[in-house]
C-alpha cells in the first residue's frame, strides 16, 4: 500500500513537470500578441488627447481675435 501511493506521487509528480514544459514559452507568446495592442490604445489615447490641446488652442486664440477685434471696433490698425 505505501509503495502505491509513492508511486502515484511520482506519477503526479511527473505529469506536473510535463505540463510546465508544455507552458514553456507561452507568456512570451501572450507579450508579442498583447503588446502591439496596448501599444496601439495607448499611442492612440496620446494622440486624441494632443489633437484636442490643439483644438482648445484654436478654440482660444480665435476666441481672443474676437474679441480684440470686438474691443477695437474691428480696426486692422
Amino acid at each position: 500500500m505505501h509503495r502505491d501511493i509513492k508511486g502515484t506521487e511520482k506519477m503526479i509528480r511527473a505529469a506536473t513537470y510535463a505540463q510546465r514544459r508544455a507552458q514553456r514559452g507561452v507568456s512570451l507568446v501572450e507579450t508579442v500578441i498583447m503588446l502591439p495592442i496596448l501599444l496601439l490604445v495607448g499611442l492612440g489615447a496620446m494622440q486624441t488627447a494632443l489633437i484636442y490641446e490643439a483644438k482648445s488652442s484654436l478654440n482660444y486664440a480665435t476666441f481672443m481675435a474676437a474679441r480684440a477685434g470686438a474691443l477695437d471696433h474691428a480696426n486692422p490698425q
